[in-house]
């Protein structure tokens, strides 16, 4: 198995590629937690082993944080993130019609948002239907549940987190539509 590191993006969006040299393979892409504010794509290596121990091409990527960066930096990096898997992942044998999405905490959060709110792929002039599935491992799908620090750093400026407009653009849970 062999650890590729790319230079994804100016900042701290940094992508780690795990691979043991399959072909056509499944990607998973992962994101860690930390609550938008800390963690790091190291601190979940051990998932890219594992995946591409059974097989998968497991892409960790970084997101900018908090509190120097607010939303929706962070999820603007995730499908910054799966932009540069689905256009670049055939050169180390990924299958890009196979991508899987994936994060613990944060990133549950994150991964949630991008799959079931089109408008950052779109972006990208990609779709959400390009993500095989979403496993989002306890991620916040409702912010008004997070704590009131945490949604001034996060999402400052709205002290109307409760606004139904924000509520959409930010949770997962209200984006969310049945196939």
């Amino acid at each position: 198995m062999r650890q590729v590191l790319h230079m994804h993006r100016a900042g701290d969006c940094w992508i780690s590629t795990f691979l043991l040299e399959p072909m056509n393979a499944p990607v998973l892409m992962f994101m860690h937690g930390g609550g938008l504010n800390g963690g790091d794509k190291r601190r979940v290596a051990h998932i890219g082993r594992r995946f591409a121990s059974e097989g998968f091409i497991t892409v960790c990527s970084n997101y900018r944080l908090s509190p120097a960066n607010t939303h929706p930096a962070h999820i603007e990096d995730a499908s910054a993130a799966f932009d540069w898997i689905y256009r670049n992942i055939a050169e180390y044998g990924g299958n890009p019609d196979r991508i899987f999405v994936s994060g613990g905490s944060a990133g549950g959060y994150l991964a949630a948002l991008l799959a079931y709110d089109g408008r950052y792929l779109a972006k990208h002039n990609l779709l959400t239907d390009q993500i095989v599935a979403v496993i989002p491992i306890s991620g916040l799908v409702d912010v008004t549940r997070a704590n009131r620090r945490r949604q001034r750093v996060v999402w400052p400026g709205d002290s109307e987190v409760r606004h139904s407009t924000r509520r959409r653009v930010t949770m997962p849970a209200r984006t969310a539509r049945p196939p």
